[in-house]
């Protein structure tokens, strides 16, 4: 039973490690230094898209925080009721 707990915790390292390098190797071309401008919009819909789209706000900064890049809000436009209708 140990045998296996341990080459589950090694396949879990390694998948752990797999899934680093496919990031790096994503964005390892010469223009991948560069700066990028993202736009999020709810569009049409009502409270749940713009909560929606927060959460994917909320979600693109912690994974730029996490993979060392530098991240600025350049406009955001508040839901009415909840969420946001459009961010930059």
């Amino acid at each position: 039973m140990h045998d296996q707990e341990e080459l589950i915790a090694r396949v879990k390292g390694l998948d752990d490690l797999l899934g680093k390098y496919e990031m790096k190797r994503m964005l390892g071309d010469e223009n991948d230094a560069g700066n990028a401008i993202a736009y999020i919009n709810a569009g049409a819909g009502g409270t749940e898209a713009q909560d929606w789209v927060e959460m994917l706000l909320r979600m693109y900064l912690k994974w730029a925080e996490k993979n060392g890049y530098e991240t600025q809000v350049v406009d955001l436009l508040p839901g009415e009721e909840a969420g946001v209708k459009n961010v930059t």
